[in-house]
């Protein structure tokens, strides 16, 4: 009863970046190989929370578009297996999973706290805060939670595409507004902060921007410049594209001001120099070579 559900640790379960599950300060990896068709489930299970999952939904995203024929039968060993794992995994007793009405739902002794859920709670109450800075603090608050894309090594079931896409953008929305906001208040450290996760997880998507409009803001324009090179070098050469217009437009900037800087234009001056002269052929990027051939059409 009540009693004991008091005495009982947490069940917290990460589901972003990689899946882990601790209980009493303990890591509960069910099985071998933690994603057994068992492990699924109760993933599964954890993330539909107290909604529940309609048992053909289930079914799909258990077993996938694979043979639904036999599915029914492996739904049960599978439900058998996972409650035997629980237990043997030094869980109390208990049931876990209950089906009501045709849905089946995640039912502990202990309190069940998963990151996503948190996460999307967090977003939810921020879009309805009136009150703008706690808005920002929830916000804040739930950027700090995700800690990479959704079940990472499950990205390949279709039910986590979906999810995954899901909550990359409420955390890109979440994380532009919070940038945003924080900008206006000259927050630039928290911004460096925010977005140095953000470019680590996602670095095709130009959060390199706020990057330079902080160090643009603190007059530190090497730094911006290095951003700047080094996201556009990575746009080139792995996607072939060519950055935004917005950084096209701090580019020109930032160039306008540090053209007003004899010192940092010495140590650009240095940066250009090679270590050791070398001899032979001169290898680089298409863009990078557009752009000689023109100097040099230009020169003759």
């Amino acid at each position: 009863g009540f009693h004991m559900e008091k005495q009982l640790p947490v069940l917290q379960v990460q589901m972003f970046g990689k899946e882990k599950i601790t209980y009493g300060g303990k890591a509960i990896i069910l099985g071998k190989n933690s994603l057994t068709k068992a492990m699924k489930l109760l993933l599964i299970l954890l993330h539909s929370s107290e909604e529940g999952i309609a048992r053909q939904r289930l079914l799909e995203d258990l077993f996938g578009r694979e043979e639904l024929a036999d599915a029914s039968n492996n739904l049960r060993v599978t439900l058998f297996r996972l409650k035997k794992m629980l237990v043997s995994s030094g869980l109390p007793e208990h049931e876990y999973i209950i089906t009501k009405n045709g849905k089946f739902y995640w039912d502990s002794p202990m309190e069940t706290k998963v990151d996503v859920l948190v996460f999307k709670e967090l977003i939810e109450k921020a879009e309805k805060e009136k009150d703008q800075e706690s808005a920002m603090a929830l916000r804040k608050e739930s950027c700090e939670m995700y800690a990479g894309e959704f079940l990472q090594k499950l990205s390949g079931d279709e039910w986590v595409i979906m999810e995954s896409v899901h909550y990359k953008n409420m955390y890109a929305e979440a994380l532009e507004k919070l940038c945003d906001y924080l900008l206006e208040q000259k927050e630039y450290e928290e911004v460096l902060k925010l977005t140095n996760v953000a470019c680590d997880m996602y670095p095709f998507d130009e959060w390199q921007s706020y990057r330079m409009d902080c160090y643009i803001a603190m007059n530190r324009y090497k730094e911006a410049l290095k951003e700047y090179e080094n996201t556009a070098k990575l746009l080139i050469e792995e996607l072939g594209m060519r950055p935004s217009e917005r950084m096209m437009n701090q580019f020109k900037s930032m160039s306008a001001h540090i053209s007003n800087r004899p010192q940092i234009i010495n140590e650009i001056k240095e940066g250009l120099q090679e270590e050791k002269l070398h001899k032979g052929a001169f290898f680089c990027t298409l863009p990078g070579f557009r752009d000689t051939y023109r100097v040099i059409r230009r020169t003759m």
